[in-house]
């Protein structure tokens, strides 16, 4: 039995060729995954429609021999499906799909509070296993234990009293939304939304 295609990637950006010269549908990938951009003909647009994750490459063929009227179809249809996926516009193995998490991490993913998962962050003056506190306090608390004690060191010695957790905003198409691009901060900043706050325990 014929497998179904892959299915084209639902966030590709989808318009008519700007160039008079190659008429068809124009495609490319506006988060970059791919940098490739292609321009369907307009004979082949409608074969796109082939490609929703349920049909197989019997009924594109069967839309091939609609269209030109020919039987001789096994080699357009490969190419189409080749030259797609090699762009990287479908959810095949070319494309790397988000992460679908498993186990432990399913249940949290799934959970009836929203989705939410647990951030665990053991220590924020540990540095990729490099005790940070003497360099961040000048050698006030030697250490993170004694940072901890409050015997050592009072609330006002520790350097951190909150963590906050951002993620980067991407830029957005031109044609969605035209955005000057000081509002993205220095070059190699961007701009960032800011997710939570959370206090820091002294231990």
């Amino acid at each position: 039995m014929s497998q179904p295609l892959p299915r084209l990637r639902l966030t590709l950006d989808f318009m008519p060729s700007p160039s008079p010269e190659n008429p068809g549908l124009f495609m490319r990938d506006p988060y970059k995954f791919s940098d490739a951009m292609l321009i369907v003909p307009p004979l082949l647009v409608e074969c796109l429609r082939c490609f929703d994750g349920t049909q197989t490459e019997l009924d594109l063929r069967a839309v091939l021999v609609r269209l030109t009227n020919s039987l001789e179809v096994e080699q357009p249809a490969r190419h189409l499906m080749e030259t797609l996926s090699a762009a990287g516009f479908l959810e095949d193995e070319t494309f790397i799909p988000d992460f679908v998490p498993t186990g432990a991490a399913a249940t949290l993913a799934n959970n009836t509070n929203g989705g939410l998962g647990l951030l665990v962050i053991r220590s924020v003056y540990d540095f990729d296993g490099i005790d940070m506190v003497a360099a961040e306090t000048a050698g006030a608390v030697p250490n993170i234990a004694a940072l901890a004690d409050p015997k050592q060191a009072t609330a006002a010695e520790r350097p951190a009293r909150f963590v906050r957790i951002e993620k980067a905003v991407e830029i957005p198409d031109q044609t969605v939304r035209k955005i000057n691009a000081s509002a993205f901060g220095p070059a190699g900043m961007g701009m960032r939304e800011i997710l939570a706050y959370a206090p820091v325990e002294p231990d």
